[in-house]
């Protein structure tokens, strides 16, 4: 079997570069874009990421069960994509668009209606790409390589996109002068343009057994009582607890709880390099060790780090920044292991349960993680409200604690659990490459 050529490993990656800079912008801006700019009340914010997310959560399973129903396999689903980046476009402008004679009312309303639109899309985007790694290519170790090419690209975009929205939106009309709204068109054209690459440059190269029946209700139900899979989803579930307390409030701690707004873009993308270089560092390891001891080493040490800053002067920057830099780098490279553990586990699942579902196991995988970054989005302006924070204005030393909390120990404690998850998986790297060349000479 021929590996993967660089062309397509490329036109993959830069995929994922697209959704990045769209991902950077809501990821680190949409809490404050809501708080501060849009002014929603704290209490709505936290009922308007609850209720998105409960149909968030419901769309990833649907939308694997009916990608993994498709004739032809993905190739035949990429022909519905193509209608999907447009409006995935249109909506992500839409986020941050606001008309300041809006009543209170009205922004809840439009909010809510736009965030729905959006998380909706977005799944369906999310599914088809990521499942794509099982279908491009057929060895372990190639899947891998897609793994990590992916989130070089993507932390790549978002090194960029971190360190360019401040003075973006500075530049195209401030905060409340459209600036958000400009930058959000310019990263949607850039992603439509880059997804549409991904889309034309790759290939299946998997298909499903002719005697296979489609799959259903029952399908999803025996995948995640696999015992092999429920390791990664708790995991993933953890991780995306973390990931949404860490960078959601990365901004707070820097303006608040260090009063130093003005370090707020290099330390931002200080932490997207960091992710950039812990990714291309694990790809040079992430088929010579054991997967899942190379994901728990990784994510321990994560917790450590990130939560090692709490214990720092507010006023040593220096070692706050080496420290946040050092957790990314660990969290990034984390990134492209669970998702190689992933596609190791369809063709586990082909093998011992007799039916190939790539889609299906992305699309839990990505709801398991979806839940927890739903779960922190929720919790996040929670712990802001109870801490007694007040936007824009001189905070107390309870809403500084909090913050700091919220950005240092709270993520480090979810990252140990979701290092310690992964002790219940057992599939190693010789055990993948085995079943994948016994799949590969089944369909031979």
């Amino acid at each position: 079997m021929k590996a993967l050529k660089l062309k397509e490993l490329v036109s993959y990656g830069v995929g994922d570069a697209g959704q990045a800079l769209i991902g950077t912008l809501i990821g680190f801006y949409q809490l404050y874009y809501f708080t501060d700019i849009l002014r929603l009340p704290l209490g709505s914010i936290a009922g308007l990421f609850m209720l998105t997310k409960i149909l968030d959560s419901a769309s990833f399973p649907l939308f694997g069960l009916m990608l993994d129903r498709v004739s032809g396999g993905v190739g035949a689903f990429l022909k519905w994509r193509l209608w999907l980046v447009i409006p995935f476009f249109v909506v992500s402008v839409l986020l941050f668009t606001y008309d300041p004679n809006w009543s209170t009312e009205f922004r809840i309303i439009y909010a809510y209606a736009v965030v729905s639109l959006f998380v909706v899309l977005s799944a369906l985007i999310s599914v088809v790409y990521t499942s794509l790694v099982s279908s491009i290519a057929t060895q372990a170790s190639d899947r891998a390589r897609l793994s990590t090419v992916r989130f070089v690209f993507a932390f790549g975009a978002s090194t960029l996109a971190t360190f360019f929205i401040k003075y973006l939106v500075d530049y195209l009309g401030g905060k409340t002068g459209g600036g958000f709204q400009s930058v959000a068109f310019i990263f949607s054209i850039m992603a439509t343009g880059l997804l549409y690459i991904t889309m034309s440059a790759t290939r299946n190269r998997t298909v499903a057994r002719p005697d296979e029946p489609p799959h259903g209700i029952g399908s999803a139900f025996a995948i995640v009582r696999n015992p092999m899979f429920l390791g990664p989803v708790v995991a993933t579930f953890f991780a995306g607890l973390f990931v949404a307390f860490k960078s959601q409030m990365t901004l707070y701690f820097i303006n608040y709880a260090m009063n130093r707004e003005d370090i707020g873009n290099f330390m931002l993308a200080g932490g997207t390099i960091s992710c950039a270089i812990g990714v291309g560092l694990v790809g040079f390891v992430i088929n010579r060790i054991n997967r899942k001891s190379l994901y728990v080493v990784l994510m321990a040490l994560n917790a450590l780090f990130v939560g090692a800053i709490y214990f720092v002067d507010r006023s040593n920057i220096y070692t706050i920044i080496a420290f946040h830099c050092l957790n990314s780098a660990l969290g990034g490279a984390c990134s492209p292991v669970i998702f190689s553990i992933y596609s190791d586990v369809v063709d586990y699942l082909d093998e011992t349960l007799n039916f190939r579902a790539p889609a299906l196991v992305n699309s839990v995988a990505m709801l398991a993680g979806r839940l927890g970054g739903s779960l922190g989005m929720v919790l996040t302006p929670v712990g802001l409200a109870i801490s007694q924070y007040h936007p824009n204005q001189q905070q107390t030393s309870g809403s500084i604690l909090g913050i700091a909390l919220m950005f240092t120990l709270v993520p480090g404690l979810f990252a140990f659990i979701s290092a310690m998850a992964m002790v219940t998986y057992k599939l190693t790297n010789r055990a993948s490459e085995d079943i994948s060349e016994r799949l590969a000479g089944e369909a031979g």
